[in-house]
């Protein structure tokens, strides 16, 4: 859990975070062209997140009923 928190804090937020400032004020239509990157960094964002918080649920449960 703590190697995907680094991952998730060190490499994917400052990424999104420059992704989403560079397309703040454009118009969505049409798209701009770095959208499907955004949402491709979005996703990883979210699926790292959501795999940690399986492992922590996995890890209370081992602690709870073992």
């Amino acid at each position: 859990m703590l190697v995907l928190a680094v991952i998730v804090t060190v490499v994917l937020t400052p990424l999104i975070t420059s992704v989403g400032r560079s397309i703040d004020f454009l118009p969505r239509n049409p798209p701009p062209p770095v959208m499907p990157r955004f949402w491709m960094l979005h996703g990883a964002f979210t699926s790292l997140d959501g795999i940690k918080l399986l492992a922590g649920i996995g890890l209370l449960v081992r602690w709870v009923f073992r």
